[in-house]
């Protein structure tokens, strides 16, 4: 367990913690702002300076930055030196470590990467229409035919006549 300074109001706390438990700032953004003020990145423990990568990057020259990284930090497959500059370029220098099974991977970054999947995966289709009473997207759309049948029967009253769907499951028309 490592103590970090809150960015945001200064004390000290354990970096295992979500958030800074005196001003709730974010952990992650605490570090991230840590590494990314001295241009250094933390990979099992080791701190590697990476000022001329980022300066490269920042410059467009990706294949440069690309054969320096590769160099400097050690990696088991091209992929993750791959990843860890497009962390950089986006300003990302939140710490790496290895996996179970010897890859680096930066813990907090596959953690939000996976929750926004998650996310994503639960939620209903957006271009789906459903009804606003019951959720279901078991519905249809009045057609033509029944809209005039409903404005010659009752007129302007008729549900029919001033309303596109119908729910299947409960019946409600909007």
């Amino acid at each position: 367990m490592a103590l970090v300074k809150c960015t945001e109001c200064g004390k000290e706390f354990s970096d295992k913690a979500k958030c800074c438990p005196n001003c709730s700032c974010p952990t992650k953004d605490i570090i991230n702002d840590t590494y990314k003020n001295s241009n250094t990145l933390c990979i099992d423990d080791l701190v590697y300076d990476v000022s001329d990568v980022v300066k490269l990057l920042a410059n467009g020259d990706r294949d440069d930055a690309y054969v320096i990284a590769e160099e400097m930090i050690p990696h088991k497959v091209s992929g993750e030196i791959t990843d860890i500059l497009d962390c950089l370029t986006q300003g990302i220098f939140l710490p790496w470590g290895k996996d179970e099974f010897g890859y680096l991977r930066n813990q907090i970054i596959e953690q939000q990467i996976s929750s926004k999947e998650q996310r994503i995966k639960s939620q209903p289709a957006q271009n789906i229409p459903h009804c606003p009473t019951c959720g279901s997207t078991n519905i249809e759309k009045i057609s033509a035919g029944k809209k005039a049948m409903g404005f010659l029967a009752v007129g302007f009253l008729s549900s029919s006549a001033r309303n596109t769907y119908r729910c299947k499951n409960c019946g409600y028309k909007w």
